[in-house]
């Protein structure tokens, strides 16, 4: 949960950034797949990461405000998360998904 928390904070920083933000928004779905203790699903995301961090790495965001809404859905995520209220964090990351 430390991790998670970490690069959500990491995100906010970074929102003058594009690209150290997005290297923490991968990092916090990699935090978040190894939280869940489920060896499959982290292999999953970390092949996954690679492929969405070259995709959006070319595209990066053009809007401040759209880094600030991702990042704010992230802290949601976190929050359920740290809150141990699986249903409300997995409302929140299909939301944000």
């Amino acid at each position: 949960v430390a991790a998670i928390a970490e690069e959500v904070t990491s995100m906010f920083a970074s929102l003058d950034s594009p690209q150290d933000f997005l290297r923490h928004d991968i990092r916090f779905h990699q935090a978040v797949a190894a939280a869940c203790g489920n060896p499959i699903l982290t292999s999953l995301v970390e092949m996954l990461s690679e492929v969405f961090y070259e995709r959006r790495r070319q595209e990066t965001f053009d809007d401040p405000r759209e880094m600030r809404e991702t990042a704010d859905m992230h802290r949601r995520v976190y929050m359920a998360i740290r809150q141990r209220d699986a249903a409300a964090a997995r409302d929140a990351m299909d939301r944000h998904l």
